[in-house]
Protein backbone atom coordinates (compact mmCIF):
# COMPACT_ATOMS: atom_id res chain seq x y z
CA UNK A 1 0.00 0.00 0.00
CA UNK A 2 2.86 2.06 0.87
CA UNK A 3 4.69 1.74 -2.42
CA UNK A 4 1.16 2.27 -4.08
CA UNK A 5 1.34 6.17 -2.36
CA UNK A 6 4.39 6.55 -3.30
CA UNK A 7 3.80 5.97 -6.59
CA UNK A 8 0.67 8.43 -7.16
CA UNK A 9 2.59 11.42 -5.12
CA UNK A 10 5.68 10.88 -7.29
CA UNK A 11 3.45 10.92 -10.46
CA UNK A 12 1.01 14.22 -9.11
CA UNK A 13 4.49 15.89 -8.21
CA UNK A 14 5.89 14.81 -11.83
CA UNK A 15 2.44 16.28 -13.58
CA UNK A 16 3.08 19.38 -11.42
CA UNK A 17 6.33 19.83 -13.06
CA UNK A 18 5.52 18.92 -16.32
CA UNK A 19 1.85 21.26 -15.94
CA UNK A 20 3.69 24.30 -14.63
CA UNK A 21 6.34 24.27 -17.40
CA UNK A 22 9.14 23.65 -14.57
CA UNK A 23 10.79 20.74 -16.56
CA UNK A 24 11.73 22.37 -19.46
CA UNK A 25 15.17 23.33 -20.52
CA UNK A 26 14.11 26.75 -22.09
CA UNK A 27 12.59 27.71 -18.56
CA UNK A 28 16.00 25.93 -16.74
CA UNK A 29 18.27 28.23 -18.84
CA UNK A 30 16.19 31.37 -18.41
CA UNK A 31 16.63 30.57 -14.59
CA UNK A 32 20.10 30.38 -14.79
CA UNK A 33 20.20 33.96 -16.81
CA UNK A 34 18.05 35.22 -13.93
CA UNK A 35 15.24 35.89 -16.63
CA UNK A 36 12.35 33.42 -14.65
CA UNK A 37 11.89 33.97 -10.82
CA UNK A 38 9.30 31.26 -10.50
CA UNK A 39 12.08 28.48 -10.46
CA UNK A 40 13.80 30.32 -7.34
CA UNK A 41 10.81 30.47 -5.79
CA UNK A 42 9.79 26.74 -6.74
CA UNK A 43 13.42 25.56 -5.11
CA UNK A 44 13.28 28.38 -2.12
CA UNK A 45 9.69 26.63 -0.63
CA UNK A 46 10.65 23.18 -1.43
CA UNK A 47 14.12 24.27 1.13
CA UNK A 48 11.51 25.65 3.73
CA UNK A 49 9.49 22.68 3.43
CA UNK A 50 12.31 20.46 3.74
CA UNK A 51 13.65 22.60 6.62
CA UNK A 52 10.16 22.65 8.43
CA UNK A 53 9.35 18.56 7.95
CA UNK A 54 12.71 17.84 9.23
CA UNK A 55 12.42 20.10 12.55
CA UNK A 56 8.97 18.66 12.98
CA UNK A 57 10.68 14.72 12.95
CA UNK A 58 13.67 15.92 14.70
CA UNK A 59 11.26 17.26 17.40
CA UNK A 60 8.59 14.23 17.57
CA UNK A 61 11.96 11.75 17.72
CA UNK A 62 10.52 9.97 14.98
CA UNK A 63 12.02 6.32 14.51
CA UNK A 64 12.88 5.04 10.66
CA UNK A 65 11.36 2.07 10.36
CA UNK A 66 10.04 1.48 13.68
CA UNK A 67 13.74 0.68 14.96
CA UNK A 68 16.51 3.62 15.02
CA UNK A 69 15.94 7.08 15.78
CA UNK A 70 15.72 9.38 12.56
CA UNK A 71 18.80 11.71 12.41
CA UNK A 72 20.63 13.36 9.79
CA UNK A 73 24.35 14.53 9.90
CA UNK A 74 24.98 17.97 9.24
CA UNK A 75 27.45 18.38 6.44
CA UNK A 76 30.51 20.88 6.26
CA UNK A 77 31.35 22.69 3.14
CA UNK A 78 34.26 21.43 2.35
CA UNK A 79 36.12 21.85 -0.86
CA UNK A 80 35.05 18.46 -2.53
CA UNK A 81 31.07 20.12 -1.71
CA UNK A 82 32.04 22.96 -3.50
CA UNK A 83 33.56 20.98 -6.70
CA UNK A 84 30.64 18.70 -6.36
CA UNK A 85 28.23 21.53 -6.06
CA UNK A 86 29.54 23.09 -9.54
CA UNK A 87 29.36 20.15 -11.56
CA UNK A 88 25.99 19.63 -10.39
CA UNK A 89 24.81 23.31 -11.61
CA UNK A 90 26.65 22.89 -15.12
CA UNK A 91 25.18 19.39 -15.60
CA UNK A 92 22.10 21.28 -14.82
CA UNK A 93 22.44 24.07 -16.81
CA UNK A 94 23.54 21.88 -20.11
CA UNK A 95 20.94 19.25 -19.90
CA UNK A 96 17.73 21.48 -18.65
CA UNK A 97 17.40 18.72 -15.11
CA UNK A 98 18.12 18.20 -12.08
CA UNK A 99 17.41 14.49 -10.63
CA UNK A 100 13.50 15.10 -10.65
CA UNK A 101 12.78 16.68 -13.65
CA UNK A 102 14.51 13.82 -15.79
CA UNK A 103 11.74 11.31 -15.18
CA UNK A 104 9.07 14.56 -16.30
CA UNK A 105 11.53 14.71 -19.71
CA UNK A 106 11.39 11.23 -20.36
CA UNK A 107 7.59 10.74 -19.46
CA UNK A 108 6.67 13.79 -21.98
CA UNK A 109 8.15 12.35 -24.39
CA UNK A 110 11.59 14.44 -24.35
CA UNK A 111 13.81 11.35 -25.76
CA UNK A 112 17.24 12.87 -25.23
CA UNK A 113 16.78 13.35 -21.48
CA UNK A 114 17.24 9.42 -21.54
CA UNK A 115 20.69 10.66 -22.25
CA UNK A 116 20.91 12.67 -19.30
CA UNK A 117 19.37 9.94 -17.32
CA UNK A 118 22.29 7.68 -18.32
CA UNK A 119 24.49 10.39 -17.27
CA UNK A 120 23.31 10.84 -13.92
CA UNK A 121 23.41 6.92 -13.14
CA UNK A 122 26.78 6.80 -14.50
CA UNK A 123 27.86 10.01 -12.33
CA UNK A 124 26.59 8.34 -9.58
CA UNK A 125 28.49 4.95 -9.95
CA UNK A 126 31.36 6.89 -10.57
CA UNK A 127 31.33 9.22 -7.60
CA UNK A 128 30.67 5.72 -5.48
CA UNK A 129 33.54 4.17 -6.76
CA UNK A 130 36.22 6.88 -6.44
CA UNK A 131 34.60 9.08 -3.35
CA UNK A 132 37.63 7.90 -1.18
CA UNK A 133 39.86 9.56 -3.93
CA UNK A 134 37.71 12.50 -4.23
CA UNK A 135 38.30 15.65 -1.93
CA UNK A 136 37.30 15.98 1.59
Amino acid sequence: MMNLLQLVLGALFGLILFKGELAGQPKIRAMFHFEEPDLFLVIASAVVVGLVSLQLLKSVERRSNGKKRFSYPKKEMTKGVIIGGFLFGVGWYITGACPGPIAVQIGSGAWPALLTLLGAVLGTYAYARLRHRLPH
